[in-house]
């Protein structure tokens, strides 16, 4: 976990330091990597469901939750409230979190199965492998069935509402990447699924990042691991066609794939230089504040109180 902490810290550190780091990513990610007991799982989906845990070979570090530890709601906030039904469950859901076209666009892999943690288009039940069956799922009394579409067309004149109809609320892909909990009850909402903040295909990612950065191609194992070669055990992971080419932009995108609701979209925008740019949403009427001392987030204030030795990052107010 220290060795995962030290890459993440080193591959942003030209952002905060001014210093690029990029060798100490790679010796980070290959001291992990000689540690055996870290293998990426067979299956991608099952890092992520209800009942992962310590048998998970990838996962370095993670917050375990269960229906007695707090925390995580994803299905609670992200999942569309009329398929509780159809995923063995029946529990009152709030329609609040979703996902942005311009994001989901880039699942667009034939055969990668992470796509499939997506519910966009027609709904159809679940199947046992985490993917669809072909028997459609409806709304309530009706025989029409559910369709999730991805734009997000915003309604004036409340900021960042979509409305309230049938229509609006299936508005946005939602993610269902933490897979819904059938254990979870209408007193707690919370799902069983733990949240990996470090595993093994994020140091395959940050490794060849490095790499493409200018850090020397090491050998792991006596394999020479270039950029495509780590990207490549993630997709043929997923199902997807291999990648002869890997290039920055290309390996951000594989980032969004991989990583979707994993907490590190920001500091990869920050790092790429993309964290001021504007994803705008149609009749969105808001202005962006793109001041680059947003890139640190300010020090809490009583933080400030207890340390006097404490100086407030520029931008904010102070005292």
């Amino acid at each position: 976990m220290a060795f995962a902490l030290l890459a993440k810290l080193y591959i942003n550190a030209g952002i905060y330091t001014g210093t690029p780091r990029y060798n100490d990513v790679v010796a980070m990610a290959d001291s992990i990597q000689q540690n055996k007991n870290y293998t990426l799982d067979a299956r991608f989906r099952d890092i992520f469901l209800p009942n992962n845990g310590p048998q998970i070979n990838e996962t370095i570090f993670a917050v375990p939750y269960d229906q007695q530890i707090a925390g995580n709601q994803f299905t609670r906030f992200g999942f569309f409230y009329y398929l509780v039904n159809a995923y063995g469950f029946n529990v009152g859901l709030s329609i609040a979190m979703s996902t942005t076209p311009e994001f989901y666009a880039r699942f667009n892999i034939p055969g990668d199965f992470r796509t499939k943690t997506w519910l966009v288009g027609p709904q159809f039940a679940p199947d046992a492998q985490g993917g669809f069956t072909t028997t459609p799922v409806y709304y309530p009394n009706t025989t029409t069935q559910i369709v999730i579409t991805a734009p997000l067309i915003l309604v004036q004149p409340k900021p960042m509402d979509v409305g309230n109809t049938t229509a609006s609320q299936a508005e946005g892909v939602r993610s269902i990447k933490y897979y819904p909990d059938p254990t979870t009850t209408q007193a707690t909402r919370l799902n069983g699924n733990d949240v990996p903040v470090f595993r093994l295909a994020d140091i395959y990612l940050m490794k060849a990042e490095a790499e493409l950065r200018g850090a020397p191609t090491t050998a792991v194992s006596g394999v020479m691991q270039t950029p495509a070669y780590l990207v490549n055990q993630l997709r043929t992971r997923a199902g997807a066609q291999q990648c002869p080419n890997v290039t920055l932009d290309t390996l951000l995108d594989e980032r969004a794939r991989e990583l979707s609701w994993e907490g590190w979209r920001r500091d990869d925008l920050l790092r790429y230089g993309l964290y001021e740019k504007e994803y705008p949403l149609p009749n969105d009427v808001l202005s962006m504040d793109k001041s680059e001392y947003r890139r640190l987030f300010p020090i809490p204030i009583n933080e400030l109180k207890l340390n006097p030795n404490l100086v407030q990052n520029p931008g904010y107010p102070g005292r």
